[in-house]
């Protein structure tokens, strides 16, 4: 059992141990001492796999169950992550007060996996508006992650002495300003989570040196920060980059380099506060999530690329992201809140100029009706789709919608209808057919 199991396997015990109504000092025993039991739950390596054994049991827990209770909180860490992911872009995208909000709705027994996360992002979301409360929790984190060896990957001891750097600089006690912002880079883990922070403390303490008159330091900093990768420094291009790279990793059913490769870039137009780029890339990782049938991650991603809406003003982005959850919707059979997003969709679609999205958004809602046995309802936004798609040359999605269509027509009952969409089935896929002969 390595560390990382042990520490999950301690939680759970604990946990367990609490729900029982149990104190450490009830269940030690002359074989397991109080010490003992407090190591197992907080995942010391050096207790014997026999005394955690034993300790299950007296809870009722045998190693294999406790194993499955492990594997399974290990899926809902994945989860949980990005909840908090979802919260950090509110907070720096959307609105701070949002962002607190969502955190007080949180139930933090469920969070033990993110230590020091949770107060990282109260203390950001303080930042603006009190600035002492926001120390506090900066605080707060940076101990919490002293507290568990095994986060100091996270990068988040980093990012909490950068953000307490500049509460300091605001405050005009530069040398406390930069005495954090040097904690901030000495705890800097170079293979480690949020790379971009290392440049950031880096700017700021060559500012903090500027301001304090020790040019030669500063220019030295400097220097250190353009031999930085250039991954996090500006923007567009490589927010490009870093969408197609996902798309082609998702349509190869490279599933976790598709997330990866997502998060990344979704970090990264969060920092630089580019809206719609966070828009798309939190769309996409929704996408990804629903290949994989994670309904509830997906539900998250849709969401949250959505709470940026009034940020956007390229509304033709927001097609997607509602076509999706309402699509979503409609796997869970909510079909009120499916019809609210598809419907949405389509209005959005009306009023612009991005055919091919409006026509996803159109046959979403013809399926929604399909799906129902509502035929009648499902022809109109089939046939309008197929207009658009015969007009606009979308020879794919004509095939999808020629084939609905039939299925709609043979149910109703009105033959000739079936028959004339049969035919023109049958042109599509030769049609399409043949163009796949001139590729080969």
């Amino acid at each position: 059992m390595n560390y990382s199991d042990r520490k999950k396997s301690g939680e759970m015990l604990r946990r367990i141990r609490k729900d029982q109504g149990f104190t450490i000092e009830n269940l030690a025993d002359d074989y397991i001492s109080a010490s003992t039991i407090s190591n197992i739950e907080r995942g010391n390596p050096y207790v014997s796999i026999e005394k955690i054994n034993y300790y299950a049991k007296k809870l009722d827990v045998g190693l294999e169950e406790l194993s499955n209770l492990t594997t399974e909180e290990k899926k809902n860490e994945k989860k949980y992550r990005l909840q908090l992911m979802s919260i950090e872009n509110m907070i720096d995208l959307v609105d701070p007060n949002a962002g607190l909000a969502r955190l007080r709705q949180l139930n933090s027994g469920h969070f033990s996996c993110c230590p020091g996360m949770i107060n990282y992002l109260k203390g950001k979301s303080y930042y603006r508006k009190n600035k002492e409360k926001a120390e506090t929790y900066f605080l707060k984190a940076i101990q919490q992650v002293d507290q568990h060896p095994n986060l100091e990957k996270s990068n988040i001891k980093s990012i909490c002495y950068n953000e307490l750097g500049t509460i300091y600089f605001y405050k005009n006690e530069l040398e406390q300003a930069l005495h954090y912002t040097q904690k901030g880079i000495d705890a800097f883990v170079p293979d480690g989570e949020r790379s971009y922070v290392k440049s950031m403390l880096l700017a700021n303490k060559a500012i903090y040196l500027e301001d304090l008159g020790r040019l030669e330091e500063s220019i030295q900093t400097i220097e250190q920060l353009r031999s930085q990768p250039e991954e996090f420094k500006s923007t567009n291009s490589t927010l490009s980059i870093y969408v197609l790279q996902a798309r082609i990793y998702h349509r190869n059913k490279l599933y976790s380099q598709a997330i990866a490769c997502t998060e990344t870039g979704i970090e990264l137009a969060r920092i630089n506060r580019m809206y719609e780029r966070s828009s798309e890339l939190w769309t996409l990782l929704g996408n990804i999530h629903f290949s994989l049938q994670k309904l509830e991650e997906a539900e998250i991603c849709y969401l949250t690329a959505l709470d940026i809406k009034e940020k956007i003003r390229k509304e033709h982005l927001l097609i997607t992201p509602y076509t999706q959850l309402g699509l979503l919707y409609l796997e869970q059979n909510k079909y009120t809140q499916a019809q609210q997003a598809l419907e949405e969709a389509v209005k959005i679609g009306e009023r612009s100029d991005h055919i091919l999205p409006y026509i996803g958004a159109l046959i979403a809602l013809g399926n929604f009706y399909l799906k129902q046995k509502k035929y009648y309802q499902a022809i109109q936004p089939f046939e309008k789709a197929l207009t658009l798609a015969q007009k606009h040359n979308s020879t794919d999605r004509e095939e999808e919608i020629v084939v609905n269509l039939c299925y709609c027509y043979e149910q109703i009952g009105d033959i000739e209808k079936f028959q004339n969409y049969s035919k023109r089935l049958v042109k599509v896929k030769f049609r399409n057919n043949q163009k796949g002969i001139e590729c080969i």
